[in-house]
């Protein structure tokens, strides 16, 4: 347990072993670790390393509802389908062109995606957002119902667990076998 928020109940966790990002039930976010970029949108790159939890001030009047973590950048998804992003943008990951927005952006700012986003990644200098559409099933760092998660399990893992309640049929048959030639 983590101290510092052992009272909130988060619904979205993301991270890098640089920094770490939560949204709350009530779409705040919160954040710790290296800020040295401004990946933390603390709007100040005054403390370059943050060790606890901290609430990130409010940076959208719709509920933040899921983040993403690159190496040394952030994405924030709300609820109207608006990313935001603050930290490195060498690359042009956080949606803005180098003209637009060079090196180190400290504060959450609303990108060229004002709507529409579903769901976002972010990684080492490259970021990715899902418009109008939802991403693969694989994709790495989705939030999953439960009930698709029993329904996963249903289509794919049905065969695995008939094969091995026969092989565990056989392996007892085999066994009464063996048990009844011995006597």
């Amino acid at each position: 347990m983590i101290n510092e928020v052992s009272d909130v109940t988060f619904v979205c966790i993301a991270g890098t072993s640089g920094h770490a990002l939560a949204v709350d039930e009530d779409g705040l976010v919160y954040g710790r670790g290296s800020n040295e970029c401004g990946q933390l949108g603390m709007n100040s790159l005054e403390e370059a390393l943050i060790n606890n939890f901290v609430r990130l001030p409010k940076f959208s009047k719709s509920k933040i509802v899921s983040v993403s973590c690159g190496v040394d950048h952030s994405l924030f998804l709300n609820e109207k389908g608006a990313i935001y992003a603050c930290g490195n943008n060498r690359s042009g990951q956080l949606f803005f062109s180098k003209l637009e927005m060079d090196d180190c952006g400290i504060k959450p700012t609303k990108t060229p995606v004002k709507s529409g986003a579903t769901f976002c990644i972010a990684d080492n200098g490259i970021s990715v957002a899902f418009l109008y559409s939802q991403p693969p099933p694989s994709t790495p760092n989705q939030k999953y119902e439960s009930d698709f998660i029993e329904s996963q399990y249903s289509e794919n893992g049905n065969d695995e667990e008939e094969e091995a309640q026969e092989s565990d049929q056989q392996d007892s048959e085999d066994n009464d076998n063996e048990n009844s030639r011995s006597e």
